[in-house]
């Protein structure tokens, strides 16, 4: 019985490792010195040029700030607090305020849990089933005031 006991219980513990597995991520972790390029756009906001495929440059994970340098040279550097994913701070409601078309708006359900790096106001990184993304947002002028959608989502991969 003891064998049977303690053979089920291993099963029970292989199947959460397995788990949880699934749930750790290879992108998880955003380790200083690390730089990333954009790899893809995910989303471009139709407001915007869409000739603009991708945000060019290197993206460098320092101590407290986040590095941009573009393959034109110009660099900005964001301040960041502290590098360490969160809950996503957004409602379904909140995240689809950030668009200003609802035929626009980009669905974040199927990519699972999505963590949430705040960079600045305008700025920020997902974690969304392993993928590093890159956010930003921006003001359109809507004709009498001025909207905060959001601009782009660009996947990251580690520069090579």
């Amino acid at each position: 019985m003891l064998k049977r006991n303690l053979a089920v219980l291993m099963v029970v513990f292989v199947v959460l490792m397995a788990f949880c597995g699934c749930v750790s991520t290879k992108s998880s972790v955003l380790v200083p010195g690390t730089t990333y390029v954009s790899a893809e756009r995910i989303y471009i906001n139709h407001w915007h040029n869409s000739w603009f495929s991708v945000i060019d440059g290197e993206f460098a994970i320092e101590e407290k700030a986040l590095r941009w340098i573009s393959s034109g040279g110009e660099e900005k550097t964001f301040p960041v607090e502290q590098w360490e994913w969160e809950e996503f701070p957004f409602s379904e409601e909140e995240w689809k305020a950030l668009f200003d078309d609802p035929e626009d708006y980009f669905d974040l359900s199927p990519y699972g849990k999505i963590m949430f790096q705040p960079i600045d106001d305008f700025h920020f990184m997902l974690l969304a089933n392993g993928d590093l993304w890159f956010a930003g947002l921006s003001f359109i002028n809507t004709g009498s005031d001025y909207q905060l959608v959001l601009w782009s989502i660009d996947k990251l991969v580690p520069a090579e």
